[in-house]
C-alpha cells in the first residue's frame, strides 16, 4: 500500500516540501526542514562556521587547563598555535559568507576598537573587585608551584 504525502509550504521562506500523512508533529512552518537533508550555500557555511567557533572553544579550553605554551603529549601544535589556527578558520568562513552576499562585515574596525575599549574597561573594574591578577602575578604564582615540585 502507497503512503499517502501531504504537501506543506514553509511560512518563512516559501520552500514547498513533502511530508508523510500522520508524520511528525511539529510546528507548520518547519516540517519540511526538518524532512529535507538539502541545504543551501548559506546555511552550509553558518553550519561551518558554528563548528569552527566550537572548535575555538576547545582549543581556549586546553589551553586554560594545560598553558598557552603546552602541546599534546606525542607533539603538536602549542595551544597558543592551535587557538591562532582556529581562529583563521573562522576568519575563512565569515570571508566566504561575506562573499556570497549572507553577511555584511561593515566597519569591522571600528567595531573592533570598540569592543576592544569594552574589555578593556572590564578588566579594569575586575582588577578593582580583586577577581583579576596581572599577568607578572600569575607568573610568580607558577613559578612558586614549579618551585615545590
Amino acid at each position: 500500500m502507497e503512503e499517502k504525502r501531504g504537501v506543506i509550504e514553509c511560512l518563512s521562506c516559501g520552500k514547498k516540501g513533502y511530508y508523510p500523512k500522520g508524520g511528525v508533529k511539529v510546528e507548520r512552518n518547519v516540517r519540511h526542514h526538518l524532512r529535507s537533508n538539502n541545504m543551501n550555500r548559506t546555511e552550509h557555511l553558518l553550519v561551518c562556521l558554528a563548528e569552527e567557533c566550537a572548535e575555538v572553544g576547545q582549543a581556549v579550553g586546553k589551553a586554560l587547563r594545560f598553558g598557552l605554551t603546552d602541546s599534546p603529549p606525542g607533539g603538536g601544535l602549542r595551544n597558543d598555535e592551535y587557538i591562532v589556527r582556529e581562529l583563521h578558520d573562522v576568519l575563512a568562513i565569515l570571508e566566504l559568507l561575506t562573499e556570497c552576499g549572507a553577511l555584511d562585515r561593515g566597519h569591522y574596525g571600528e567595531v573592533i576598537a570598540e569592543k576592544k575599549k569594552k574589555v578593556e574597561r572590564f578588566m579594569l573594574y575586575a582588577e578593582e573587585r580583586g577577581t583579576l591578577v596581572s599577568n607578572v602575578e600569575v607568573s610568580r604564582n607558577q613559578q612558586r608551584l614549579q618551585n615545590d615540585k
